[in-house]
């Protein structure tokens, strides 16, 4: 490996961090919205909290902890919802679909615009 090979893996490492930092590097979020069958509720990301919203088929727990959301436990069977883990970045999302509650991160810079699946 010459020098002149060097320089250019050092510099394509130092732009890939660059741009890490300045694509994906966004701020957290300020709310939350909470979806469900009965309606809309927004809850502030910077205050901790355990709540519950009930859906059809029971209870589903959140837990609002230093700035991040996240499903704690739900009625519904497979339970991918809490597998989503903690969401924090303005545009994540998680949802329990049997349930009918989804959670929604929202901030001034969401990370998407639009999701499609």
């Amino acid at each position: 490996m010459t020098f002149a090979d060097r320089i250019v893996i050092g510099l394509a490492v130092v732009a890939i961090g660059a741009l890490y930092a300045l694509l994906w590097g966004a701020e957290n979020g300020e709310m939350v919205e909470i979806y469900t069958a009965g309606g809309t509720l927004e809850v502030p990301l910077a205050q901790d909290s355990r709540f519950t919203v009930d859906g059809p088929l029971g209870a589903t727990r959140l837990e609002v902890h230093q700035g991040r959301i996240r499903f704690v436990d739900s009625p519904c069977d497979n339970r991918q919802c809490i597998h989503a883990g903690w969401l924090e970045r303005p545009g994540e999302s998680a949802a329990c679909l049997p349930n009918r509650v989804s959670i929604l991160v929202k901030g001034k810079n969401p990370l998407y615009d639009a999701v499609s699946f």
